[in-house]
């Protein structure tokens, strides 16, 4: 949980309160990760499966790259390659450990609490999109207060809440509402915590209009879009639960005629012709572009990056920006996430390392799929999917996308130790995954919040 409250609060810490310290709190979880990693190693908690062995194979190579790019290239910073080479390794282990270590209390805690802060979150991106983009509330998160959030539409920003960059609460609501879906779906019988979640899932869904860019709206209605999914499933087997949807849909309609979400809804749909206009002419609002343009990366960008050492890691992200120009806001590899990992790495490694990010996301999406369709347990895979795209797409060189990459991962891996004994997957046989349950490991939590199960 410290991992996880760190990263709510980094953000606060570094425009709000100590915003003197934004460039070493920067890194402020590296210490943590390395911790964790040095316990779990000295307790014996080490994992050894094929996913640490390519990580541990990751960490030699990109150490050694990195070596190369500073010999070859005399004008590149040591400390930018060295921020590159945390990015791309220091906190994959940390996943892999919580899997071994972390029980079915911690990711209910863990989702208890996210909902639990959800309102407070809403309540700050609503005050953010109304405050003034110089104002305190959307400072920046360097040390100079001139320093803003990205402009929405007009005078207003995106909303950041107490994160450093928008993409962090973007991650978090998506979490939020696969743990709130979770929580509905076993018909909570407590007041106060049915109330919580539907609180919780009402907030995550007023964040969507208020994003102002489309990963908001991306990564939150891919997690509303399942439960819907799953809640229409489970209707028609339970006529009792109509009554209850048809007063959540009721209740958002009218939320959404209020004058103040008018307002917010016509600043997003300026914002999405903006963005067609900009990117993607020919179909409506560039979601085209923003979804396939990176995944497109590898082909477009063959001819125009290094092929073997690259142009240097960590050169890409804003940090390495700052380090080796002295300013930030130009991407030296690319602005997209495959693309700067082609950059930075050289086509060869960089399409290795981008091959085990999908597998990573492919091997969590076919397990938690399995165990949903044989067991009717859909925990994994609505945690999956507030995480996809970060695992995927996410761009990783922002210390925030790296925090939610480790715990959202981690969370489906914790959820699908509550599923019963179940064929192992292609993954589990080619990586090595070897963990399977025990006897008394083989049924779903008790527990309310992750259960997620119609046998409930």
């Amino acid at each position: 949980m410290t991992y996880f409250w760190v990263l709510i609060l980094e953000g606060a810490l570094r425009k709000w309160i100590v915003p003197q310290l934004s460039n070493p709190l920067l890194i402020i979880r590296d210490p943590l990760a390395v911790m964790i990693c040095a316990l779990a190693w000295y307790r014996g908690l080490y994992p050894r499966n094929g996913y640490m062995h390519v990580i541990n194979t990751f960490a030699i190579l990109f150490f050694v790259v990195g070596i190369v790019q500073i010999v070859w290239r005399a004008d590149l910073n040591p400390l930018v390659v060295a921020y590159g080479w945390r990015t791309y390794v220091l906190h994959l282990p940390v996943i892999f450990i919580s899997a071994e270590i972390l029980t079915f209390e911690d990711i209910r805690l863990l989702g208890t609490w996210c909902c639990r802060i959800a309102g407070v979150m809403i309540v700050i991106c609503v005050a953010q999109y109304y405050a003034r983009s110089a104002g305190f509330l959307n400072a920046g998160t360097m040390a100079d207060y001139d320093r803003t959030q990205i402009a929405f539409e007009g005078e207003h920003v995106r909303p950041s809440g107490t994160f450093s960059f928008t993409t962090g609460v973007a991650n978090y609501f998506a979490l939020t509402a696969a743990f709130a879906i979770c929580r509905l779906m076993v018909h909570e019988r407590r007041r106060a915590g049915r109330t919580m979640a539907y609180c919780a899932l009402a907030s995550a869904a007023a964040y969507i209009p208020l994003s102002g860019g489309r990963l908001g709206i991306l990564m939150v209605g891919i997690v509303l879009t399942l439960g819907a999914i799953l809640s229409i499933r489970r209707s028609l087997s339970n006529p009792k639960t109509w009554a209850a949807g048809a007063v959540v849909l009721a209740a958002i309609a009218i939320v959404a005629q209020t004058a103040v979400f008018q307002g917010i809804w016509g600043s997003m749909e300026a914002r999405l012709v903006s963005a067609r206009m900009v990117e993607d002419a020919e179909l409506k609002w560039g979601f085209a572009t923003r979804i396939f343009g990176g995944f497109l990366s590898p082909i477009t960008d063959f001819g125009e990056v290094p092929m073997f050492v690259g142009k240097g890691l960590g050169l890409g992200t804003q940090v390495g920006s700052a380090l080796q120009l002295g300013s930030v806001g130009d991407f030296l590899t690319g602005e997209g996430e495959w693309g700067r990992i082609l950059g930075e790495c050289g086509w060869f490694l960089g399409m290795v390392y981008v091959a085990f990010r999908v597998w990573l996301a492919s091997d969590l999406f076919l397990r938690a799929l399995r165990v949903g369709w044989a067991l009717s347990y859909w925990a994994p895979l609505l945690l999956w999917s507030a995480g996809a795209w970060t695992i995927l797409q996410g761009q990783l060189g922002q210390p925030t996308n790296l925090g939610f990459f480790v715990i959202d991962a981690a969370a489906v891996l914790v959820a699908l130790k509550g599923a019963e004994r179940v064929p192992p997957s292609l993954g589990q046989v080619v990586m090595g995954w070897s963990h399977r349950p025990a006897a008394a490991e083989i049924h779903p939590p008790a527990g309310p919040e992750l259960a997620g199960s119609d046998r409930t």
